[in-house]
């Protein structure tokens, strides 16, 4: 299964066309990771496609977190010192690269990681499924096509 890091690939995101923004975050997703917590899965038929209202849930997620993504990603890079090769890879269900981060950034990188939980809850998914979804997008165009579509018509609605 693909993780989700705390790399960050883009700045200030929300700040750019709806169309740029679609397509970083799903650049993001599909380069970095996915946390896994042990949740029970929920029978579903043919939990490998999507519905559109997953898919929904799931543009909304990397949305509402993208803005915490990147504060906790900058507030992490200023309490660990500069090496070469950047900022260690940051993985929420890996406990050894959590506990591998100085303390400060330590419990940034926690909250951050509790945090997107909760968002995902919050949005009608469970961890396992969004892992799932992610783990889809990095070999179905169609899918990627059908996040950035979705991603799209959720900030220009937003927008309106």
């Amino acid at each position: 299964m693909k993780k989700l890091s705390l790399l960050s690939y883009f700045h200030q995101i929300l700040y750019k066309p709806p169309l740029l923004t679609a397509v970083t975050i799903i650049t993001l997703v599909c380069t970095t990771l996915v946390f896994n917590s042990k949740v029970e899965a929920q029978n579903r038929p043919n939990r490998d496609t999507p519905s559109r209202e997953e898919l929904k849930n799931y543009a909304e997620v990397l949305l509402k977190m993208e803005p915490l993504r990147q504060r906790a990603f900058d507030r992490i890079k200023k309490t660990i010192p500069s090496r070469q090769g950047g900022l260690p890879k940051i993985v929420c269900n890996d406990r050894n690269s959590i506990n591998g981060l100085p303390n400060q950034a330590r419990g940034i990188a926690v909250d951050f990681c509790r945090n997107y939980q909760d968002i995902v809850r919050e949005n009608k998914m469970d961890i396992e499924r969004f892992n799932e979804i992610t783990d889809t997008l990095q070999d179905n165009a169609e899918l990627k096509d059908d996040i950035y579509e979705m991603l799209l018509d959720i900030q220009n609605n937003d927008s309106e």
